[in-house]
């Protein structure tokens, strides 16, 4: 049942990048209905369970978390490029804007209390505390207008990177987790800085939000981008848009220098590579044993093979 509607939230997602709040409304609810109706040894942390069940029930906890920060985050993106504070956003906004928040930096503490050693636990835990990472930063780079909310989310942040370095034997991704929340923290300590000490500029006015009903769209790319493109009076070939995603604009006001290049130390995954034959070539502080149980006993967890 829960993969059903996240895949439903998530269809929508990818057909409406912003649903109306009605239709988000409606999907929480639905999410929250199903959490609701699980069997207690399922959803209370506190009830005793089986050890074997004990991972299932905190999976599935924070991948319910999960998925109402992926619904309601796009209230948050929005009024944060519109610049919008908290006083100045609609009840709508700020029910979503407030629930994304709230659900996040619970995701995060909850994760840094909960999380198990084991390498199935860590690897979940680091992938969805990172994501739930996203939201007080963005809202840190976004909204200084409460000071004591500023402080939960510094807080909040500064708790995933203990848990990102607590947890590295346990995920190959904690190490570069960590890296990245800790650079784009680091950026916003400089965006403060500067901007504690020259006059804020006054936000540029932009239109609200439109929200878009449920469409089907059609099975030719190619088409449909014609037709929209049509609709915008362009012409009838595609529109090239040109983007460099090493040098993003939105933390660069005044350094440019702060995130360079950072956006391609992102890349990463966590499948292991085959490094049996040394040496493998990397030179740099991700080098990975092999993936054969030949790292000892002293070595972390993923490198086991097992």
């Amino acid at each position: 049942m829960f993969c059903s509607i996240a895949t439903k939230i998530q269809d929508r997602l990818v057909e409406s990048p912003l649903l109306s709040p009605a239709e988000t409304a409606t999907y929480d609810a639905q999410v929250l209905k199903w959490f609701d109706e699980l069997p207690s040894i399922l959803s209370s942390s506190e009830e005793p369970c089986p050890e074997f069940l004990q991972r299932v029930r905190l999976i599935m906890k924070w991948r319910f978390q999960n998925i109402r920060i992926v619904l309601h985050r796009p209230y948050l993106l929005t009024t944060a490029l519109r610049r919008c504070v908290w006083n100045n956003l609609n009840a709508d906004e700020k029910v979503a804007v407030g629930k994304c928040r709230l659900v996040a930096l619970k995701t995060i503490e909850e994760i840094s209390q909960e999380c198990m050693p084991d390498l199935i636990s860590g690897w979940n835990a680091v992938w969805l505390c990172f994501q739930a990472c996203m939201v007080p930063l963005v809202s840190l780079f976004s909204d200084a207008s409460m000071p004591e909310e500023v402080q939960k989310w510094r807080a909040a942040v500064e708790t995933a990177l203990q848990f990102f370095e607590s947890v590295r034997d346990y995920s190959i991704a904690a190490k570069r987790s960590g890296d990245a929340v800790s650079k784009l923290y680091h950026a916003y300590k400089a965006y403060a800085s500067s901007a504690s000490q020259t006059p804020t500029p006054m936000p540029l006015p932009m239109p609200p939000p439109q929200y878009q009903a449920q469409m089907q769209y059609p099975v030719n790319t190619m088409a449909a981008q014609m037709q929209l493109n049509a609709q915008a009076n362009l012409g009838p070939g595609p529109t090239t848009f040109h983007y460099n995603p090493a040098t993003p604009t939105w933390a660069n006001a005044n350094d440019p220098t702060i995130l360079n290049n950072f956006w391609d130390d992102m890349m990463w995954d966590t499948n292991l590579p085959d490094m049996l034959e040394t040496p493998f070539g990397l030179s740099n502080d991700y080098e990975y044993a092999g993936t054969a149980q030949d790292s000892g006993n002293g070595g972390a967890c993923w490198m086991h093979g097992n």
